[in-house]
């Protein structure tokens, strides 16, 4: 079996269905900057915890993101900085209210498959609803 370079031309990042499209328009450049398919899992992830905290209101979603970054932090204790991350799903949050303010749908469900030429992303997502805490 011959081996492939898989380094040599970036795939492209194709969505499945509506919401998926819609996401992977969103994450693409974020997305891409994986190199191989398991660090383009961790991007998506990252990216599609980003859509999810978009949805809360900011003094929430600031709460959400600490306990997220202090989490990653602790399950990764050799990473330097977890200012990086913080950062970048900052940014993604950023771009999804900008650009997609509108789309209230939670991401319960996300996969990636990947052949010669193109990454597959495939969503589950339902209606965004904050829970009534009186």
């Amino acid at each position: 079996m011959k081996k492939r370079n898989k380094l040599k031309k970036k795939k492209r990042i194709v969505g499945k269905n509506n919401i998926s499209d819609i996401f992977c328009e969103y994450a693409h450049d974020y997305i891409t900057l994986g190199s191989n398919l398991e660090e383009t899992k961790n991007y998506l992830n990252f990216a599609c915890v980003a859509w999810n905290l978009s949805l809360y209101p900011e003094h929430d979603m600031k709460k959400k993101l600490k306990i997220v970054v202090n989490e990653y932090e602790r399950l990764n204790p050799s990473t330097i900085n977890a200012e990086h991350l913080k950062h970048d799903i900052e940014k993604l949050i950023e771009k999804k209210i900008k650009t997609h303010p509108s789309i209230n749908r939670l991401i319960t469900k996300i996969s990636i498959e990947e052949n010669e030429s193109n990454y597959y992303i495939s969503t589950e997502s339902t209606e965004f609803q904050l829970a009534d805490n009186k």
